[in-house]
């Protein structure tokens, strides 16, 4: 059952014979581990239930505790914290089996243990056993070391008095020290008049950049829809707001036949703001307005491939992603066609009553294997539709409470009878409002579609 040793050791010469006790129900585990420590000089106690464990502790120094946890009677966690409580110097080694070290690794982690495994091995045996005795010696004997340095403390105590008298005597220099620094002050304050040079400078180049910014403004803009979009049936509305000068979101609408009775709209958001962010949705633009060319090219096609394009021209080191989301309303059909890229889904209402829209698609950008899918849904006359970016819902107050979702769906609701154009001015004006003097931190995107009654149209 167990293995015999490899090379025999001379037993240890000791000042002082350690007590081991061996706490195991079983009788040849007991008489295998008193073999083995008493060839190395031990004193061995030997017990079978927990409840002997604890009064051999209290009666009896012991050096050692060898302890099977699964043992008759108090065992486990339970036995540890009492052996811990009655004799906190005690070394506890656990007797654990190669089948059950799994459950008891968790406890010898917790609380640092040795641990010993069946079938034993009595070299390894009695080197841990030695290991432990000199630990538990040298921590004994370390005692007298913490003695030492409380001395050496009130020692250091004494010498920090006397180089307080040498600081005081350092302060005398340190007054000399500072004549000579106003000097250096003087001349610091030649520099600062160079500096104030150098920031008129620099307050000019600030200047021409944010005249280059105006004019970057002026090319995005130009890039959004002038005009919108003139198809019997639907009226729209849409406002984009940038955080900066230059901003990261985008929409813009796709026409077809007259005869088709389509539109198509997308929204997004480029991840950052400012020129670099611009320069992305501009090419995502371009993107989408090239691959949605043809009467029969779906949502789901046109996000594959323009995730491709941005994967193929972006740097790789280019730390900026892409959310999306385009759809096609079908009058003919009275179905909304659309796919998700990581974009909040527009927000259908059918009257005051919300429609959840169910869509799943990671952002653009990211991930060059990854899947996009068509959704579709029925809409009818007098239903709205509005599409935002997360500027919207995210935009916070004084206190740091956003907006939210929840806040604009009663907007809708509570106002659904307006016009596309009078909901989206007093979507932007209550989350004006809810700012308040907070600097607005993301870019402001709304498009809503109103489908027409018939009689309207």
């Amino acid at each position: 059952m167990y293995k015999k040793m490899t090379k025999k050791m001379p037993p240890k010469k000791r000042k002082k014979v350690d007590k081991i006790l061996i706490a195991d129900d079983s009788n040849k585990i007991r008489i295998f581990l008193s073999n083995v420590l008493k060839k190395q000089d031990y004193k061995v106690v030997m017990v079978k239930t927990g409840e002997q464990v604890l009064d051999k502790l209290k009666t009896e120094p012991i050096s050692i505790a060898l302890l099977y946890l699964a043992i008759q009677g108090i065992n486990g966690m339970k036995l540890l914290n009492e052996v811990k409580r009655i004799s906190p110097r005690t070394e506890i080694i656990v007797i654990t089996t190669s089948a059950s070290i799994q459950k008891a690794i968790k406890i010898i982690a917790k609380m640092s243990l040795n641990y010993i495994i069946d079938p034993f091995n009595a070299t390894e045996v009695r080197l841990k056993i030695d290991r432990v005795i000199d630990r538990r010696r040298v921590f004994i004997k370390n005692k007298g070391l913490i003695e030492k340095l409380r001395d050496y403390r009130k020692k250091l105590g004494q010498r920090v008095l006397v180089q307080d008298k040498k600081l005081q005597r350092s302060n005398a220099q340190l007054r000399h020290t500072y004549k000579e620094l106003k000097v250096t002050y003087d001349n610091l304050n030649r520099d600062r008049r160079k500096l104030s040079t150098l920031n008129k400078k620099l307050t000019e180049d600030h200047i021409r950049t944010n005249k280059d910014l105006e004019m970057a403004y002026g090319i995005q803009r130009g890039l959004l829809p002038k005009e919108d979009p003139k198809l019997s049936g639907i009226k729209t509305w849409a406002r984009s707001q940038p955080a900066k000068v230059v901003g990261g979101d985008f929409y813009f609408f796709r026409r077809f036949r007259e005869e088709d009775k389509k539109l198509g709209i997308v929204i997004g958001d480029v991840a950052g703001k400012g020129i670099p962010a611009a320069l992305v949705m501009a090419m995502v633009s371009s993107s989408i307005e090239e691959f949605s060319r043809g009467r029969k090219v779906f949502p789901q096609k046109v996000i594959s491939r323009v995730n491709k394009s941005i994967l193929e021209h972006l740097p790789k080191d280019y730390d900026m992603f892409i959310t999306l989301f385009y759809s096609i309303i079908d009058l003919q059909e009275n179905k909304f066609i659309y796919s998700k890229a990581g974009q909040n889904p527009p927000l259908l209402f059918n009257g005051a009553k919300h429609i959840p829209l169910e869509a799943k698609g990671p952002p653009i950008g990211e991930f060059k294997n990854c899947s996009f899918k068509d959704n579709q849904i029925r809409i009818r006359p007098g239903s709205k539709i509005v599409f935002y970016t997360d500027g919207i819902t995210e935009t916070m107050n004084k206190s740091g409470k956003m907006f939210g979702a929840g806040k604009l769906k009663e907007l809708i609701a509570a106002n659904n009878a307006l016009s596309p154009k009078e909901l989206g001015e007093k979507i932007f004006e209550k989350v004006k409002k809810f700012r308040g003097k907070e600097p607005q931190a993301d870019d402001l995107t709304l498009v809503i579609v109103e489908i027409e009654n018939k009689k309207e149209s």
